[in-house]
């Protein structure tokens, strides 16, 4: 049978909770030392948690498909969330791409989706690395979820991706 990713992932999940058996993704040793050191060169403060936040907008897929900008959201909306992640003593990671909204500097607060050491290897290893996920109804979001990191998915439509979600 074929189904919607999400429909898939659910059937997966719902498999996992009666057999236990389902493995998620990890990374190695190298692989996290890799990432570590990519971090520490450019000031990351690795000592702390942190959480990533993906935060769709117009730029890198509407340019095909314009019928998508309902799943856009305004990433100055959360903001509030930002500070409020911050002041509990955790960093937050904004991944994405350069066509993104620019945030304002925060002690805190890191736009990966503007730096210089974004790759891909970098999108993998900080979806490994998070304490959890704040994503909207874009593909970021399943990353984090195949290392079984929590997911908040905020602004969804449509409605299917919560389907992908875990207990």
């Amino acid at each position: 049978k074929y189904y919607p990713w999400d429909f898939a992932v659910n059937i997966l999940y719902q498999k996992q909770y009666i057999n236990k058996k389902f493995n998620y993704f990890s990374l190695n040793a190298d692989e996290i030392d890799k990432g570590l050191t990519t971090l520490k060169r450019i000031g990351f403060d690795i000592t702390k948690k942190f959480v990533v936040i993906h935060i769709r907008e117009d730029g890198y897929n509407n340019k095909y498909n314009k019928n998508h900008a309902v799943r856009n959201s305004d990433p100055s909306s959360y903001l509030k969330a930002i500070k409020f992640l911050i002041s509990e003593g955790i960093n937050v990671v904004r991944v994405g791409d350069k066509s993104m909204t620019k945030l304002p500097k925060l002690d805190g607060f890191f736009d990966y989706a503007h730096s210089d050491v974004k790759s891909d290897f970098m999108d993998v290893f900080l979806a490994g690395k998070c304490i959890f996920c704040i994503g909207t109804s874009s593909g970021y979001y399943h990353i984090p979820m195949f290392f079984d990191r929590p997911i908040l998915l905020l602004n969804c439509v449509p409605l299917a991706p919560v389907l992908s979600l875990n207990e």
